[in-house]
């Protein structure tokens, strides 16, 4: 038998809360989950892991995507910061929590690179995208380190 849980209150100290169906024992479904901290969760949970939601840190860091096992696994937009004129922000393939395979890197100046990752490391191509130059270079990465890059001429 499912039905509508609210663990326990908040307060200004922080406790934690939950609103979601809890269907034998385990979250089912949409709802709010609520830690210490200001850390938080809003979305899909199924069998009592997160599935498609936002996912909020104290730090002003938030994520908003897939996950697996409780970690972003998926298509996943990281935003890094809360201070608005100062965020930079990732859209991409995450695995475990970390950034793997293709994905758009933003800083809060304008510049940009896509390319691959591989746990967490830029890896392989790449084309990065300076805004105080308003140049593009075509890079390579191994294991996150910068192996060569040409100026792109336009």
């Amino acid at each position: 038998m499912a039905r509508f849980v609210r663990t326990s209150g908040v307060n200004n100290a922080g406790t934690n809360w939950d609103l979601h169906v809890l269907s034998s024992g385990k979250y089912e479904g949409y709802g709010i989950r609520r830690w210490d901290g200001n850390e938080y969760y809003y979305g899909k949970m199924v069998n009592g892991t997160r599935l498609f939601g936002a996912y909020h840190w104290g730090n002003g860091n938030c994520s908003f995507g897939e996950f697996s096992d409780n970690k972003r696994n998926g298509k996943t937009l990281f935003i890094y910061g809360k201070d608005p004129s100062n965020i930079d922000y990732y859209f991409g393939d995450w695995k475990n929590d970390s950034k793997h395979g293709k994905g758009v890197y933003v800083f809060s100046d304008g510049s940009w690179f896509y390319g691959d990752w591989q746990n967490d490391k830029k890896q392989g191509v790449r084309i990065y995208y300076n805004a105080t130059e308003g140049y593009a270079y075509y890079q390579t990465f191994n294991n996150n380190e910068k192996t060569s890059s040409t100026k792109i001429p336009y």
